[in-house]
């Protein structure tokens, strides 16, 4: 999940302007940008839905996004492989999707369409979804666990699943948490890292002759710990000086850590050193399913690991042991990974996507993975970004759509037609622009004149124009 440092707006208010080449003329429309304080920011969900997990009361995959009401507002999201943890504003939590093993939490098993609030969990903070288990943190710095038991996952001491949060003994204060396909990490309040949950490839960190831990285990001899981010079968460490430490499968080049090993394993921590030769320090970390992205204190985004559909963001599909500068992106404000694609927001607040893309999961209102980062429109005033695995939830606001964004108009040309402008409100509200200075004022609304979502750009508003040419841009 990503957290914008502040909110910053994505999208003007719409407007009609008339503008020609070289010359603009006196009366272009102008728009001054809504009141990002103001707006309304929902919880919108994309991607895959076959088992209800964005909560949205049907299964219909979803590549339009589309508002989830959990009845409050939601501070926080875990997505898991087809189940979704959401975190509300006063420390309530609520699931919906898969429900096989108990991992909603909810007293059963039985699958949920829509959010439902978990009983037994009081000041939520943040919680960490996996493959099959759930973990949730409170204010306090105590950690719950349900869903899938195998492994020791949930670190109670057992295998047992459970469909109900328990406390987890045994725990300093803890202040982050991350859950991997079977594996989980507690970041605790002084900066130490616990693992608990199969250790099969080295996930854990604990050493190989540790093939899992059934009772969180203290990770030795490690610098103070600022962040943790666990993927599939491997972990990432950002120490407090900007370090980063990886560890597990590095099978695709998710442990960054270069070399010809295609099986390698790391089964303790290691320092990712390809970015010392640049003097790189790190501020932020993710791991997505078997892919890593890494942003610098400079705002730059590098990547590694499997990029079989793109989500390296690097314009090709050939997996990276070793961080690589995503190209072509601003300076960046906060990185996200989902299982198979990845986001970046940049400091003026402008989302950017790119990764597998099958089930809309991008936001770019189409199933065609994309393989370096692509411009995200129709979203503003963005609060936070959580990747599932074939999901997306983006807490912010909906901007209004027009198509087309632009026109050409010939001044003498008598088959010259009228041009339909399709406005997509999505909540939002404008009045039709007429030839004629006008500009809108920030935080007031408008209506439609018609009461429509279609305005008519009519060819005779460019007889005034002054050269034969005119261009109309939306």
């Amino acid at each position: 999940m990503i957290r914008a440092m502040w909110a910053r707006l994505l999208a003007a208010t719409l407007a009609i302007g008339l503008l020609q080449p070289l010359q603009s003329l006196s009366d272009t429309a102008k728009a001054a940008p809504p009141d990002a304080s103001a707006a309304a920011t929902s919880l919108l969900a994309l991607g895959q839905n076959d088992r209800g997990q964005l909560g949205l009361g049907h299964t219909n995959d979803q590549t339009v996004p589309a508002a989830v009401d959990v009845g409050a507002l939601v501070q926080a999201v875990a997505a898991g492989s087809n189940f979704t943890l959401f975190v509300a504003e006063g420390g309530d939590v609520f699931s919906a999707g898969n429900n096989t093993y108990g991992q909603l939490g909810l007293g059963d098993t039985s699958t949920r369409h829509a959010p439902e609030a978990i009983a037994g969990i009081a000041d939520a903070v943040s919680a960490a979804a996996g493959r099959n288990h759930s973990l949730v943190l409170t204010g306090n710095g105590d950690v719950y666990s349900f869903g899938l038991g195998a492994d020791g996952r949930l670190g109670h001491g057992n295998a047992n699943s459970l469909n109900a949060p328990v406390k987890i003994a045994g725990l300093p204060p803890a202040k982050a948490l991350a859950a991997g396909g079977s594996h989980s990490l507690v970041l605790t309040v002084t900066g130490e890292v616990y693992g608990f949950g199969s250790n099969n490839f080295g996930q854990l960190g604990l050493g190989k002759a540790v093939s899992s831990a059934a009772v969180p285990t203290k990770l030795a001899q490690l610098p103070p710990i600022a962040a943790i981010s666990a993927g599939t079968d491997f972990s990432l460490l950002l120490t407090e000086d900007g370090d980063v430490y990886s560890f597990g499968l590095g099978v695709n080049g998710q442990l960054g850590l270069g070399g010809a090993g295609e099986a390698e394993i790391r089964y303790t921590p290691v320092r990712i050193s390809a970015l010392d030769a640049e003097n790189k320090r790190i501020r932020q970390i993710e791991a997505g399913g078997s892919h890593a992205l890494l942003l610098t204190e400079d705002g730059e985004a590098y990547a590694f690991g499997l990029n079989g559909f793109g989500q390296l963001g690097l314009g090709d599909t050939l997996d990276r042991s070793v961080p690589t500068k995503v190209a072509g992106l601003p300076k960046l404000a906060t990185i996200a990974a989902g299982g198979y694609h990845s986001f970046a927001m940049d400091e003026e607040g402008a989302l950017y996507a790119f990764g597998y893309d099958a089930f809309g999961q991008l936001g770019d209102r189409d199933t065609e993975s994309q393989l370096a980062p692509k411009r995200i429109k129709g979203l503003w005033n963005i609060q936070f970004i959580e990747g599932g695995t074939y999901s997306t939830f983006i807490s912010g606001s909906l901007a209004s759509l027009v198509s087309p964004t632009a026109a050409t108009f010939e001044k003498y040309e008598r088959e010259q037609q009228d041009i339909a402008v399709s406005l997509e409100l999505n909540g939002n509200a404008l009045t039709a622009i007429r030839n004629g200075a006008t500009e809108l004022v920030s935080g007031t609304d408008y209506v439609l004149e018609d009461g429509g979502a279609t305005a008519i750009v009519k060819k005779k508003l460019f007889g005034y124009a002054e050269r034969r040419r005119g261009v109309a841009s939306f």
